[in-house]
């Protein structure tokens, strides 16, 4: 009797291993996750239909299908969190589970874990690490189904490289039908970023500095791997933006600091930005708690294949105001498909360039004061001219091409202006002119 209860002792120790071992959400506390997209409709805070049982929560996630074949709830590990290795899963050695609430039984179930940028709408298999399925085994009371590793479609992703879950409730079917789940478990995550201390200087790096929340885009905002890991920016992760073709196209996105800060504190904004088409105009807004806009301006990508560091002064706004929140445009104007990567967004007290820098531009600006006319003379080629008042709001952009230049103030009021210079060594210097009384 003692060895048979032993047996039955180690069975049941091998069968609660063979489940996965972390929660990515239980919908009564804050879940590991983000629902990125849904082709149904998705309430996460859904009061319990049947409390006891193996589930006394209070609340679950209640699921309305679409009628698409393949509708999908596309799931993301949040903030810097990433997957682990997903080989025992693969093996069977560890499995993914849920507690479901069906509206019939033999109901299928599949998760399908994906490389989410080699992923995408409409490239199957391309990406698919594997997919797992399992049944329901009753209807309208809750059960727990454990996923079995039934197909690989693309075995070059590595099991390494797993960040993102796609779940199906009943695949390949055109049914509408309610489900609702609770306490879906996933492999295990991982935090690369645990052990670093967050640098208030630092608005987004993409990878463990993500001091920023981006609280709307007009477009698709991702993180990815960096596409050009070279030059100044040899990083793994930067962001990517594509802006939308219809609805809003103004191409913005942005939100809010997580560390206001004022210019008393920092006086440039730094943003590393890589362009693959030539002179994109790129805007950077800052604004305060109540969104009103404090300084802005625009950047002009150069056409060369590499990352450029533009710089934003911000030394003119009044130190006494806060400097809570962020707006980016890429090409407002236009109605394009627009692409930007980004990189390195950080605040410093650096609002001018080097004085080497300088002296290799060796740039004239005279005369100052000006009662109008104000020449630019630079042993670089100057590429892009922008004068903004002192409030910092933008008078004036140009574009050129040219070591010479002569800019006409003729007709803007007295007072002083900010003329901010970028050279076709993609430094930037920024000059104060006053600006005479006619």
């Amino acid at each position: 009797m003692k060895k048979n209860l032993l047996t039955i002792a180690i069975s049941l120790i091998t069968i609660n291993t063979s489940f996965a071992q972390e929660i990515w959400d239980d919908f009564d506390n804050d879940g590991k996750i983000t629902y990125t997209f849904v082709n149904g409709g998705l309430n996460e805070s859904f009061a319990n239909p049947a409390t006891g049982g193996i589930n006394p929560t209070a609340l679950c996630a209640r699921y309305g299908r679409s009628t698409q074949t393949f509708d999908v709830i596309v799931i993301d590990p949040s903030g810097t969190l990433i997957v682990d290795d997903v080989s025992d899963y693969l093996s069977g050695t560890k499995k993914m589970s849920m507690k479901i609430f069906s509206p019939y039984a033999g109901a299928t179930v599949q998760i399908t874990l994906e490389n989410k940028t080699a992923a995408q709408p409409t490239n199957y298999p391309t990406g698919r690490h594997s997919e797992y399925t399992a049944t329901t085994l009753s209807s309208l009371t809750w059960e727990t189904i454990e996923f079995t590793f039934s197909n690989q479609p693309d075995g070059t992703v590595a099991n390494t490289a797993i960040d993102r879950m796609v779940i199906l409730f009943a695949p390949n079917t055109s049914i509408d039908d309610i489900f609702i789940f609770d306490d879906l478990m996933g492999p295990e995550f991982a935090d690369p970023c645990a052990s670093v201390t967050p640098d208030q200087a630092i608005g987004d790096d993409f990878e463990c500095q993500r001091n920023v929340s981006f609280d709307f885009s007009n477009g698709n905002l991702i993180v990815e791997a960096n596409p050009l890991s070279s030059g100044i920016n040899t990083t793994d992760k930067v962001a990517k933006f594509t802006k939308w073709t219809s609805g809003v196209t103004d191409g913005a996105f942005g939100g809010s600091l997580t560390y206001p800060f004022n210019s008393g504190q920092y006086k440039t904004a730094n943003i590393m930005l890589y362009s693959p088409a030539p002179s994109q105009s790129f805007l950077m807004i800052f604004q305060d708690a109540s969104n009103n806009n404090l300084k802005e301006t625009t950047f002009t990508t150069t056409s060369t294949s590499q990352w450029v560091e533009y710089k934003m002064d911000l030394s003119t706004i009044p130190s006494t105001t806060t400097i809570s929140k962020f707006v980016l445009l890429l090409n407002p104007a236009t109605l394009t498909e627009d692409i930007i990567y980004l990189d390195n967004f950080k605040f410093t007290n650096d609002n001018s360039v080097s004085v080497e820098e300088l002296a290799k531009n060796n740039l004239s600006i005279y005369p100052n004061p000006t009662s109008g006319l104000v020449k630019l003379q630079s042993e670089q080629n100057i590429t892009a001219v922008v004068i903004s008042d002192n409030t910092g709001r933008i008078i004036k952009t140009s574009n050129h091409n040219n070591n010479k230049l002569d800019l006409d103030m003729s007709d803007f009021e007295g007072g002083f202006y900010h003329i901010t210079i970028t050279y076709s060594n993609t430094q930037t210097s920024t000059h104060k002119v006053l600006k005479l009384n006619d």
